[in-house]
């Protein structure tokens, strides 16, 4: 059994898709299997909880931690390392993205249209307001930062010096959604997804839909217009995503229907 099988059984359903016989050409994706398992294998064991502390000082009851359901997590994770609470105050934070240069984190306060920084020297700070309710962000290989704008329903890219330009908006001629979440590949292919929850109220500006289906779609390396990964009813709201350490695997969240599927990449 391969490594894809292996995976199948740890979301509550996946479906498998293959890539054409060309894996040079990533844009062709077809669905091979579908995989449908119960929720119940989820539980069955206990995870070991790592980063395990009290969130008395939220007023909530429980605790908080790092589920393990892998040891493989504890070559990121000490065994004995603790949950820290950095900073607070937020409306409902959104597209943490490290910058191991500068050593801070910038994140998006989606509803406030605020996006921050922070770093362990300097605390934190207003890097973009308004942001355009700005969520999912990714570095590319040249230092630019990928940004997924709801309020524009655009994708776009900021370089270091400050500049600023737009990769995608459109799909056939109609505005996008509002892109959520952005990934990059080692060969410099860019993967979004595109619910629409910046059309909605709070997390958006309101307005009516142009496009009657929500996507992923796939940006070569050298540009172009963005290209869709799978078929147009493949999900109801595709949200995170993100590959396999080896690129093998692409995964995607469908928030709305509360499961994982599982792309051969």
């Amino acid at each position: 059994m391969g490594q894809t099988e292996r995976l199948l059984g740890r979301t509550r359903r996946e479906v498998v898709l293959q890539a054409s016989p060309s894996r040079r050409n990533r844009s062709v994706w077809h669905t091979s299997r579908t995989c449908v398992s119960s929720t119940s294998s989820l539980n069955s064991t206990a995870p070991r909880v790592v980063g395990s502390r009290s969130r008395k000082a939220t007023g909530k009851e429980g605790r908080v931690g790092v589920n393990v359901r892998s040891d493989e997590l504890l070559e990121l994770v000490e065994d004995g390392a603790e949950v820290e609470r950095v900073a607070t105050g937020f409306t409902f934070t959104e597209g943490p993205i490290w910058n191991a240069s500068e050593r801070c984190l910038f994140f998006s306060d989606m509803p406030a249209d605020i996006r921050r920084r922070w770093s362990e020297e300097d605390g934190v700070a207003e890097v973009r307001n308004p942001s355009n309710k700005c969520n999912g962000m990714v570095y590319d290989a040249d230092g630019n930062l990928l940004v997924c704008e709801h309020v524009t329903s655009s994708l776009v890219r900021e370089s270091p010096d400050g500049g600023r330009e737009t990769i995608a908006s459109h799909f056939e001629g109609k505005e996008l959604n509002s892109p959520n979440d952005v990934i990059t590949s080692s060969d410099g292919t860019i993967l979004f997804s595109d619910p629409w929850y910046g059309r909605m109220p709070v997390f958006g500006v309101e307005r009516e839909r142009e496009l009657g289906f929500q996507g992923v779609y796939r940006i070569a390396s050298g540009g172009g217009e963005p290209e869709l990964v799978c078929d147009r009813d493949e999900f109801d709201m595709p949200n995170g995503l993100c590959f396999s350490p080896d690129e093998s695997l692409l995964y995607i969240n469908d928030t709305s229907r509360a499961h994982i599927k599982v792309f051969d990449a």
